[in-house]
Order: structure tokens, then sequence, then C-alpha cells
């Protein structure tokens, strides 16, 4: 800690009050938080620097809380403030975001002023000689940058932006603690926030735009994803052994505070991340053949069984290698079943791109003597109906709440999404077909199945769950699914739950690998399986 001496003739650079105050004026409460926190930090209040620092927070988010209650309340169809001022919500949040920010404003003057007798040295009035108005503008640029987002997108996507970036202000903290000052620290943290904005900007070009820049883009933004995640958990675990060190005395206080071991750290988290996405990618892109035998009743069948080839959730499009769905088209046929049946998420879009029709073209290469049967799931959807006209384009017969006889051998009920309004009951679907035939069940999302179970079901296939693609995600479906993936007995049903034959959003696969199942249904006069 500093003493009164030290801090007057301290030499740091500092941001003047007139910095400050533009900031809070034209940017708001966070980046001007981040100045006055800076200066008190580099004139010797540690304590106070973070009180600074999480004053602009709370007021960042009670502006934004603000605004949203605005939004909501004079936005299309609402009621109250919308009648009782009949104004929109822009014509009366620009007006409260005005006074918010000139309350604030105002606020940093008379800090100033009270500051100017008591410690002129923390918000001066001209700034150190190093602090110009080039080191300014970015904190002014991101106060303006969020404000013009939330007008513009809205409160769900500006949400999600804020828990986007909240990891990634937690790791620059550690980068620039590792990086000494100067050149390469300003490169280093640049570069940072280059690759921070690729999932952003890649999620504003459309899935169509042509040119290869534009896909490499897109495809960045993908991978950076789980990058950030194991980031992320890497730099906690970092974090816990710090304050375990420091708590059993083993290590010196200030050890983990050494630029040397930051860098050796920052190295350590580096490798670990490459090895892991690696070993993903190689999960993701190599889809593998599980094979299961299982027995069920055979009733009035006339078959002794059937083979069924099983997979869900391709979520195919612009950004899917055409080589994928060849080698899965391959690999479907080879195996040889009797029916192929697909669990939803096949496509992302149904909109007639030059990458869907060849898609089309090529799984109409399947091929099963029973058939091959497809079931919608929740991703069909977002392109509207090109969804389903892309599965019956392809050659597959689009079970929507429907019940089929399949060779006088078994009964085949594939059922819509779970989230569509109008879906019909399982107990419905089953009213209609004869119960001399052995029953299975196609329904993309694996809910419920005690009730499945009770329904007098045989077998019954499900996807969407992707075991949660990225470790440690597979635990969050494990405890919201009762099967996040392969095989288990309810009762006298036998449920199967594939983690994909790919993925959503980024190609990689930590918790899990792609998968075709090859299930091998023996049709007995037992109920037992094996």
């Amino acid at each position: 800690m500093y003493d009164m001496k030290d801090r007057l003739m301290n030499t740091e650079p500092l941001f003047s009050k007139r910095q400050v105050f533009t900031v809070a004026l034209l940017s708001g409460p966070l980046p001007a938080g981040y100045l006055l926190s800076r200066n008190l930090k580099r004139s010797g209040y540690p304590k106070a620097s973070h009180w600074a620092r999480a004053l602009g927070y709370f007021l960042a988010f009670l502006l934004f809380f603000l605004l949203s209650f605005i939004r909501e309340g004079t936005g299309p169809g609402s009621g109250g403030l919308n009648r009782l001022l009949g104004l929109t919500g822009y014509q009366v949040m620009l007006p409260a975001l005005v006074v918010f920010h000139g309350v604030l404003a105002g606020w940093v003057l008379l800090l100033a002023r009270s500051l100017s007798q008591k410690a002129p040295f923390i918000l001066p009035a001209q700034p150190n000689e190093k602090y110009t108005i080039m080191d300014v503008v970015p904190w002014l640029l991101v106060g303006v940058g969020l404000i013009a987002y939330f007008l513009a997108a809205g409160t769900f996507r500006f949400v999600f932006l804020v828990i986007y970036l909240l990891p990634h202000i937690y790791l620059a903290g550690h980068i620039r603690k590792a990086i000494s000052p100067g050149f390469y620290r300003k490169l280093s943290l640049g570069v940072f926030v280059f690759v921070l904005l690729l999932f952003p900007v890649s999620m504003l070009i459309e899935e169509d735009s042509g040119g290869l820049l534009m896909h490499l883009l897109r495809m960045a933004g993908y991978y950076y994803l789980p990058v950030l995640l194991y980031l992320l958990l890497l730099y906690l675990l970092f974090d816990i052994i710090k304050v375990v060190g420091r708590i059993s005395g083993l290590l010196p206080d200030n050890f983990f505070n050494l630029r040397r071991v930051r860098q050796y750290a920052l190295v350590v988290v580096l490798l670990i991340t490459t090895g892991i996405m690696a070993v993903g990618i190689y999960h993701f892109n190599h889809t593998r053949l599980h094979r299961y035998h299982v027995d069920i009743p055979a009733r009035a069948s006339g078959m002794d069984g059937v083979t069924i080839a099983m997979a869900a959730d391709l979520h195919l499009s612009e950004i899917t290698r055409r080589h994928f769905v060849d080698q899965f088209v391959e690999t479907m046929n080879a195996a040889n079943p009797d029916v192929i049946l697909l669990v939803g998420d096949l496509v992302e879009s149904g909109r007639s791109t030059p990458a869907l029709l060849a898609f089309e073209k090529q799984l109409s290469g399947m091929e099963a003597p029973l058939g091959v049967y497809a079931v919608e799931g929740n991703h069909e959807h977002y392109g509207g109906n090109g969804g389903f006209d892309f599965i019956e384009d392809s050659g597959m017969k689009l079970l929507r709440d429907t019940a089929v006889v399949v060779e006088r051998g078994f009964v085949l009920v594939g059922r819509k999404d779970r989230h569509v309004d109008n879906r019909a009951s399982l107990r419905s679907l089953l009213k209609g077909v004869p119960d001399t035939l052995p029953r299975i069940v196609m329904d993309h999302q694996p809910y419920h199945l005690g009730d499945v179970a009770r329904q007098d079901v045989d077998l019954q296939f499900s996807g969407h769950t992707h075991h949660g693609q990225l470790w440690p995600v597979n635990y969050i479906t494990e405890a919201i699914y009762e099967l996040s993936r392969g095989h288990k007995k309810i009762r006298n049903t036998h449920f199967f739950v594939t983690s994909g034959a790919q993925g959503w959003g980024p190609p990689v696969k930590t918790s899990s690998r792609s998968e075709i199942m090859l299930v091998e249904v023996s049709f007995t006069a037992s109920n037992d399986s094996q």
C-alpha cells in the first residue's frame, strides 16, 4: 500500500476526469466504471478499485433492465405503458438512456469535485502523458457497441451476447498477466479480441452466403466455441490450484503471480485445449457402427426378427462435407439392414441450396428391403415445411403421427416432435393398429419413457440429446433425460437413444462419438431380452 506521498508522486498513467466524464456520458456505466477502477488501482486503492468495477457492473445491469422493461412494456401488443404513453419502445428508451447517462456523468463530476480536495491524483484535471484520446476510444466503442447491439437485436440476443462475453473478461485477465507489457501484450489482446468476435460475426453470415472467406469465417466461429469452453475450464482449474496452494501453504503466496509461472500455465492450457480439440474433431467426423441385440415377443408376426439401422441428428447444412454424407450412406448400406430409421434433426433448414440438393441425391442412395423411414425433429421446423420436403425428396417415408404395418411383420409408429402443439398422444396412435404385431416407435426426443413403457410398446428409437456433445455438458443431459445415450429396458420396452450421426454447431464431440445404431431384433415367444 502506498503512503500519501507515494500517491501524490505516482507516475503511472491515469484517465483524466474529462475522459471519465465523456465515457460515462456517451458509453454508460460499465466502461466508466473500468476507467475509474483503473485509476484507483494505480493510485494504491485496490479495494476501492474492486468496488468501482462492481458499481459499473451493477449500474449497467440496472440500465439494461430498465431498457428491457421499457421495450417489453411499449412493444407491439403490450399493455400498460403503450396504452398510457402511446409511444413506441424507441421513443421511450432513447430519452431514458440519455437521462441515465446524463445523471451518471453528473455524478462523475460531483465525484471529481469531492476528490479534488482529498485525493486529486485519482481523477486529475489532465491525464498523465501516456494516456491519450486513443487510449479512451476502445472503452467508448465497447459501451456504444453494447448499447447499439441492445437497441438493434433486442433483449434475448443481448443477454446471450453478455453471457458469451463474461468468460472472455475472465480469460483476458489471465492472458494479460501472462504477457509482459508492451507490443506483445497489445498484439496478444488484439488477437484475443479478433477470436472473440468470430462466433458473433459467424452468426450474422447467412448459411448460403457464397465464397471461401465466408465459409472459413463460419467454420472458425463454430470451432471456437469448444475452444472457449476448455480454456475457461482449464483456467478455473488453475485458479482452484492457486487457492488450494495458498491456503495449504505448500507454495509461496506470490508463486502464481510470477509472470514466468503464468506464461507456463498459458502454454499448458493451450496445448491441452489443442489435444482435446483434435480428439473431438476426430470423434465428430468418424461415424461408427454400434451393434445391439434384443429379444421381443413375436406375438402373431410372421417374421423371425428384423435388423434395424437407426441414426439421427445429422444436422445437414452448408458446412457439412459431402464426403461425410457419402460415407454415411455407404455405412448404412454395408450393414445390410432390413429397415432404416432416421429419427429427426436430419437437416438444419429446407432452403433449396446447391448443397442440400446434393444431399438429397446422396441420401436417396440408402437401400433397405423394408424401406427407409424418418420422423421430424425440432430442427426440421426451423426451415418451415422445407425440412419435411427435404426428407421426402430424399426418398424417405416421412411419418408424422402416423402408424404403418410393415410387411405384416411389425407396426411402426412415427411421432411429431414433442414441441408441436397438435401432436397426437401415443395412446391414440396405437388405438388404430393391431395388437397382434410387435410395436416399434420413432420419437425424436426421449421424454417420459415410463409413460411409453405403459403403452405396450416393444421398442422406441430416439435421438436429440447428442449426449451433451461437449464434455461436461453430458452430465446435464444425463440429469435431464432418463436415457441420454445407449440402450435401456423399462418394464417390457427397450429404449435406444443415439448420440447422433454428427451434431449441431461446432463440429467437435468430446462426450460421445458419432454413431449409427445397428439393432438386431429377434421375435421370440418370451419377454426376456439380452
